[in-house]
C-alpha cells in the first residue's frame, strides 16, 4: 500500500529551494576545495609547482629533533653531534636554529646541537619545574634567551645525611677520624662546615663494599653517574 501526500508550497519558497540548494553545494564544494593547496582530477596535468605546494603542508620542518632507531642517518637529515656546518648550504637549518648551538667560525659556519650521551629537556618557560632556568638564560648565547641550546653537566641535589656514629677502623675500611671527634655523638657542626666546605683533615673514603644492603638483602646499584634505566638512539635532526 502506499500513501501520496501532496502539498502546495509558496512559489517563493520552490524557487528558494530550487535555487538555494545548488548554490549551497557549489559554495560547500568551494570551501573544501580552498582548504587543500591543491586537488586533481582523472585526466589533470600534474605540475612540479603544485606538487611541491602539497608537499610542502605535510613536510617535516627544518629543526625538528627525532629519536632515530637505525644506525645510519637517513637523507635529508643530519646526526646532533654538534659538528659546524656551512650557512648557505644548510640555509633553511641555519634560519631556524641560527647559532644558538654554537657559531661555529663566525662567519659562514653554524654548529648543530650535539646530544650524545645526553637527555633532553623541555625549557622551563615560567613553569618553575627546573630552579636553574634563570641561569641558564643567561647564559645563552647568539641573543636567545630562551634557554634553547644551553647544556648541563650531571649533578645531584645538595642533601644531608646526619652522622650517629662515626665509623671506626674495624669497618671493612677505616675512617680515621676528625680531630677532636668522638663516635657515637651527632656531629651537626661537622655537617655544616662539610656543606660549606671548611671541614678540614676529615678523611672519607667510601668504596662500593662499604654501601649496606636494604632490609630484603638487595645490593643498591652504583656507577660512575647518577642515571635512570635508558637506552641508546641516535638523535637526529632535519635540515
Amino acid at each position: 500500500m502506499k500513501i501520496k501526500i501532496e502539498m502546495d508550497l509558496p512559489r517563493w519558497l520552490s524557487r528558494l529551494i530550487l535555487i538555494g540548494i545548488p548554490v549551497a553545494v557549489v559554495a560547500i564544494a568551494a570551501w573544501v576545495y580552498a582548504g587543500v593547496p591543491n586537488t586533481f582530477n582523472a585526466g589533470d596535468t600534474l605540475s612540479a609547482q603544485k606538487l611541491n605546494a602539497n608537499f610542502a603542508v605535510v613536510a617535516t620542518p627544518p629543526g625538528t629533533v627525532v629519536a632515530f632507531a637505525g644506525p645510519v642517518v637517513p637523507t635529508e637529515w643530519l646526526l646532533c653531534d654538534g659538528s659546524a656546518k656551512s650557512r648557505s648550504t644548510y640555509s633553511a637549518l641555519f634560519s631556524v636554529i641560527g647559532t644558538v648551538h654554537g657559531s661555529g667560525d663566525g662567519a659562514s659556519t653554524f654548529n648543530l646541537p650535539d646530544y650524545r650521551g645526553r637527555f633532553l629537556r623541555g625549557v622551563d618557560n615560567g613553569t618553575g619545574r627546573d630552579p636553574e632556568a634563570d641561569s641558564r638564560s643567561q647564559a645563552q648565547s647568539g641573543g636567545n634567551t630562551s634557554g634553547v641550546g644551553t647544556v648541563q653537566g650531571d649533578a645531584f641535589q645538595v642533601h644531608a645525611h646526619y652522622v650517629l656514629g662515626m665509623p671506626t677502623s674495624n669497618y671493612p675500611h677505616g675512617y680515621p677520624l676528625h680531630a677532636g671527634l668522638t663516635p657515637g655523638i651527632n656531629h651537626a657542626g661537622l655537617l655544616e662546615q662539610i656543606l660549606q666546605g671548611d671541614a678540614v683533615g676529615l678523611d672519607v673514603a667510601m668504596t662500593a663494599d662499604d654501601i649496606i644492603p636494604n632490609s630484603a638483602g638487595v645490593a643498591p646499584l652504583t656507577s660512575t653517574e647518577t642515571r635512570p634505566k635508558n637506552a641508546y638512539v641516535n638523535y637526529i635532526i632535519k635540515y
